[in-house]
């Protein structure tokens, strides 16, 4: 079976190393070109997380959890991990989640938790914790 690392698109593989390599740079133009450069070793070491990782898995299920704002990261998410994974998700809101389709949670079911830095935080790592005992495999973000 391939790879799950195959099916994301080099655009935004090189897109994220070009932002990870000019963030906190007042001027990107200059930094630009620099960053070119640095895209090819950036990728390399981006790929090799992304094989390395367990929580990407082939034909898995996949929800997306958030509140407020994050909500909306929730739905853009899910829209791009099925345009470009070509595989279904869910997205949520976490308190919806953890108040009812958290009773149909399985072992191997990917949770990716999107954090507020202060809103609801300890509630969210509390939601987190209640996943992975139930065997979901929980990935946090923010």
């Amino acid at each position: 079976m391939p790879s799950l690392c195959t099916h994301i698109p080099p655009l935004a593989l090189a897109a994220a190393a070009l932002a990870e390599a000019t963030k906190g740079n007042v001027d990107g133009l200059t930094a630009f070109p620099n960053a070119l450069t640095q895209v090819q070793n950036r990728l390399k070491n981006w790929h090799g997380h992304v094989a390395a990782t367990q929580w990407l898995e082939p034909g898995a299920r996949y929800s997306f959890l958030g509140r407020g704002p994050s909500q909306a990261s929730c739905y853009q998410t899910r829209l791009l991990w099925e345009e470009g994974a070509k595989s279904a998700a869910t997205a949520m809101n976490t308190s919806g989640f953890r108040h009812g389709p958290q009773e149909a949670v399985f072992p191997g079911m990917r949770i990716g938790l999107f954090l507020d830095p202060v809103k609801m935080r300890e509630q969210d790592l509390a939601v987190a914790d209640d996943l992975k005992k139930l065997g979901a495999s929980v990935m946090l973000v923010g």
